[in-house]
C-alpha cells in the first residue's frame, strides 16, 4: 500500500459518521447490547487513528465542485474532527496568466471551504486557451501537502474543473 492508497482510503472512511458506525456494528445483532457500545467505540477510535495518520500527509480536501461563481471543496479532516477546528488555517492561491493571487476562503458547515476565483474573464476577453487555464492551490494548515485544482476559465459561465493533484 502506498501513501496515496492510504490517503484515498482515509478520504472514504472519513465520511462514516458515528451514527453510521453504530448502525454497521448493530447489524451484527449482538445478544448483549453493551457489545454494540463497546465495538462502536473501538471502531471509532480506529477510524480516528487511521484518519490522523493518512489525512495529515496528503491533502484531505475532496468533492471539488462549482457553486455559482465559487469553487468549493470538503475538508474531510475538519469534517471528521481529526483535529480541533481552530487548528485549520486555510490558504488559497490562484495561479493564472502569470499572476499569483491570494484568495479569501469561506468556511461552511460539514468541512466546506469555498472561494471566489478572481480570474473570471468577461466573454471574449481571453480567447487563448492557454490563458484560460487556471490552477488553485489550497492548503488547510494541518496536512503536509496542498490540493491543486486545475480549471478552465469559462468567463461568465464560471470555472470548469478539469483535474486535481495532490503533489
Amino acid at each position: 500500500m502506498t501513501e496515496r492508497d492510504g490517503a484515498w482510503m482515509a478520504r472514504i472512511i472519513a465520511r462514516f459518521t458515528p451514527d453510521n458506525v453504530r448502525a454497521i456494528v448493530a447489524s451484527g445483532e449482538f445478544h448483549d447490547p453493551t457489545d454494540v457500545d463497546y465495538l462502536t467505540q473501538i471502531m471509532l477510535e480506529r477510524q480516528h487513528a487511521i484518519l490522523a495518520r493518512y489525512l495529515m500527509r496528503l491533502s484531505p480536501l475532496a468533492d471539488v465542485h462549482a457553486v455559482g461563481d465559487q469553487l468549493c471543496a470538503t475538508d474531510l479532516a475538519r469534517f471528521a474532527s481529526v483535529l480541533p477546528a481552530e487548528r485549520f488555517n486555510y490558504q488559497v492561491i490562484e495561479h493564472a496568466g502569470g499572476q499569483r493571487i491570494t484568495l479569501a476562503p469561506v468556511l461552511g458547515p460539514a468541512g466546506s471551504v469555498c472561494f471566489k476565483p478572481q480570474s473570471l474573464a468577461p466573454a471574449g476577453l481571453r480567447d487563448d486557451a492557454a490563458e484560460r487555464r487556471t490552477r488553485f492551490e489550497i492548503k488547510n494548515g494541518t496536512s503536509a501537502g496542498p490540493l491543486e485544482i486545475h480549471a478552465y476559465d469559462l468567463g461568465p459561465k464560471g470555472m470548469f474543473v478539469v483535474g486535481l493533484t495532490r503533489p
